[in-house]
């Protein structure tokens, strides 16, 4: 598309199409949106990883409810995982969650996903017999390396990443209180220079239990 070692640019000049109007979901551009799942279905912006046996998630009274399946990182099984392209170096992703974890490693939050040997997990989580607001990396490999922790009360929080070129910020509300959990985290790993693969990054909510049960 390029000449060898030509960077790509940020801006490039468009054709000279018809101009058309805006999407009430958009997929290109600079654009922002709410998804308030109150549709009779998901938009098809959404995806997943490996394909479902039985659906895992439905859609009640304007909130996506998702039934836990296998763990990210077992190739055999399929994640309860729905998400969307990272598609902007600078982009901000936030949810209100619900969730309490009941045994150890329960775990639901957003994810972002290059691979099952790559990806970063940030959500309620229950660690040590706690439960606590978790964000976890994996870097090509096949175990969670803890970067950042603190300790949470219910079950309801507000969930925030901050994307700029190649750092991460990382926010969270409870109580009417915002905090920031970690910030300035090295994205690089998330990259496909770093990981490996050609499909990028995607962002979205996941959630798994310990002696999940359901089909694949």
């Amino acid at each position: 598309m390029l000449e060898d070692g030509k960077a790509i640019p940020f801006v490039a000049a468009r054709p000279a199409l018809p101009a058309q109007a805006r999407p009430a979901l958009p997929l290109s551009g600079d654009f922002a949106y709410v998804d308030e799942f109150d549709g009779a279905r998901l938009s098809d912006a959404w995806i997943g990883v490996r394909t479902p046996a039985a659906p895992f998630h439905r859609l009640e009274a304007g909130r996506l409810m998702l039934e836990p399946r296998g763990r990210l990182g077992d190739l055999d099984a399929t994640p309860a995982f729905l998400a969307r392209r990272q598609q902007h170096h600078i982009a901000t992703v936030a949810t209100r969650l619900r969730f309490r974890p009941a045994g150890e490693g329960d775990r639901a939050g957003l994810v972002a996903y290059q691979s099952d040997a790559s990806h970063l997990f940030y959500g309620m989580a229950r660690m040590g017999q706690r439960d606590v607001l978790a964000l976890t990396v994996r870097d090509k490999g096949d175990a969670d390396r803890l970067l950042a922790s603190a300790p949470v009360d219910g079950d309801a929080i507000d969930l925030e990443i901050r994307f700029d070129g190649g750092r991460m910020d990382f926010f969270y509300s409870a109580g009417g209180v915002r905090r920031v959990l970690r910030a300035g985290v090295d994205a690089s790993f998330l990259s496909t220079s770093r990981a490996g693969g050609f499909t990028g990054t995607i962002i979205g909510p996941y959630v798994w239990r310990s002696g999940a049960t359901g089909p694949d």
